[in-house]
């Protein structure tokens, strides 16, 4: 009512997933906690876990796609493509759109566990890949990776050894 607007305290962790800790993607929230996942995150959270409980440990947790005010929120936060090269600018609705198509090679180091690949260097993504490899082809890979123990330096240079 007349008042002037100031916005405080707004960081970039309110967009981001709490599992693979990049803005997040197609966002569901836990009712519980309030915290958001990336709808693929936290699907293969769930099927990697026997008990069904939230990333956050919420017990018995009821998840919903984020709110109408949050999605329109995420069209007025601005984000530069990740892809090296691309100058592409956009709103974190748009922009996860446009890298899905850009042409322009990636800036993760790309993760190789015995023939399977990601570009998401955390012990989630790294143990989802591990459980999907077939035991043929670990006969196929047997003497030339290890599939249980290697380490990958994420981008915030945080090195993790699984």
């Amino acid at each position: 009512m007349g008042r002037k607007i100031e916005i405080r305290h707004i960081t970039s962790e309110y967009f981001s997933c709490r599992l693979c800790l990049e803005t997040v993607k197609d966002p569901i929230e836990c009712r519980m906690c309030e915290q958001l996942f990336c709808y693929e995150c936290l699907i293969g959270y769930i099927r990697s876990n026997k008990d069904f409980i939230c990333p956050n440990g919420c017990l018995d947790p009821v998840f919903e796609k984020a709110g109408h005010a949050f999605e329109k929120l995420m069209g007025f936060v601005y984000l530069k493509c990740k892809k090296v090269g691309c100058q592409y600018t956009d709103s974190i609705k748009n922009i996860i759109k446009h890298e899905e198509t850009c042409t322009k090679p990636v800036k993760n180091l790309e993760i190789d566990v015995c023939g399977k690949t990601t570009d998401r260097c955390d012990k989630f993504w790294i143990e989802v890949l591990q459980k999907v490899i077939t035991p043929r082809e670990r006969e196929m890979y047997r003497g030339t990776c290890n599939p249980t123990y290697f380490s990958c330096t994420h981008k915030s240079q945080q090195t993790f050894t699984f």
